[in-house]
């Protein structure tokens, strides 16, 4: 069995792209990837980390309705005499 890359708060949330006090914030409330407790530190498995962010993954359906909002705003400010 191989030991598991573990990944600090710190360093997740640069990977994130959020402060790690967001991570915390996460955990709190049960939300963001599984942590794992090492001592008293928060650590998070490489794969945890993975499976969630490709769990946050979802098609963006609403694309072609907005471009069609925004284009239509923009056309009707833009085309008034």
């Amino acid at each position: 069995m191989a030991i598991p890359s573990l990944i600090s708060r710190r360093n997740a949330a640069e990977i994130l792209g959020v402060c790690p006090r967001t991570m915390k914030r996460w955990a709190s409330v049960g939300y963001g990837p599984v942590i794992t407790r090492v001592g008293m530190k928060v650590m998070f498995k490489e794969e945890a980390l993975i499976d969630w962010i490709d769990s946050c993954q979802r098609p963006n359906r609403n694309r072609s309705f907005l471009d069609r909002i925004f284009t239509h705003s923009w056309l009707a400010k833009n085309t008034r005499n």
